[in-house]
């Protein structure tokens, strides 16, 4: 969760609260389980733990899913218009202008076209 930098404390701390919530029911329904005799039925079956473990997966999916804000449009400007010299990482620096001098044509006249 921490890689995610735009979650809130407030949903981090929600997402922890569903997690508990959940291993606190898995913790309880083991310590059942152990106090029974093991001709005895369990108190929920495979797929009630499964659709319990599935509903808290796409809570705390739907809470790491949400968008980061949009950026500053300050912080646009200062990547749009870099100093001068300084290029991004993995950009080149643009190449300089160079001035182009006329070419002069040589002395040797040209082989008259036949």
């Amino acid at each position: 969760m921490a890689l995610i930098l735009h979650l809130t404390d407030e949903n981090r701390q929600l997402m922890n609260d569903k997690i508990a919530v959940l291993e606190a029911f898995f913790l309880e329904l083991r310590s059942t389980m152990e106090s029974l005799l093991r001709h005895e039925d369990a108190p929920c079956s495979a797929v009630e733990l499964e659709r319990k473990q599935m509903a808290l997966e796409s809570e705390v999916e739907a809470i790491m899913n949400i968008p980061a804000p949009a950026p500053k449009k300050e912080e646009e400007k200062k990547e749009e218009a870099p100093a001068d010299g300084d290029a991004p990482e993995g950009e080149e620096k643009p190449a300089t202008d160079v001035d182009m001098k006329d070419e002069q044509p040589s002395e040797q006249p040209e082989a008259p076209a036949q």
